[in-house]
């Protein structure tokens, strides 16, 4: 993921664990095949692959979720 904001924040180096679920919360996601902004989003991330996006009021269903909720980001 590439994150942009007013500020920049780098991309996160560490590898996920092949049976790491990784979810992000961000106040919207560009979706690059549309060209539009999705807001309040999350990015469901399982095995190192982006699986689904969701609502982000479905946050609650998952145990940890990484809150970029003031940043907009950019799968890639």
């Amino acid at each position: 993921m590439v994150l942009v904001n007013t500020k920049m924040v780098a991309q996160q180096d560490a590898p996920l664990k092949s049976t790491e679920i990784q979810v992000i919360h961000a106040a919207a996601m560009v979706d690059v095949k549309t060209g539009q902004l999705v807001n309040d989003v999350l990015v469901v991330i399982e095995k190192q692959r982006l699986v689904r996006i969701e609502r982000g009021s479905e946050k609650k269903k998952y145990d940890n979720v990484i809150d970029l909720s003031e940043y907009t980001i950019l799968p890639g």
